[in-house]
């Protein structure tokens, strides 16, 4: 079981993504309970070598704060 953190009133915790046997390890991730899919970055996916194929679709997302 992960710890989930309270910090600003932001539900956080520290995660690992693990593909094909390479592990990233990320912190403070935010937990949104209302979303329907979750959004990492293409640099850190490419970086354990999730790379987007031909006819996948990439969204460019952006928020306030």
């Amino acid at each position: 079981m992960k710890k989930l953190i309270i910090e600003d009133d932001l539900l956080l915790m520290n995660m690992e993504l693990t593909f094909n046997g390479q592990l990233l390890h990320l912190q403070r991730v935010l937990v949104d309970t209302g979303s329907g899919s979750t959004v990492i970055s293409t640099d850190l996916a490419e970086s354990i070598g999730i790379v987007a194929e031909e006819n996948d679709m990439i969204f460019r997302i952006s928020g306030v704060g």
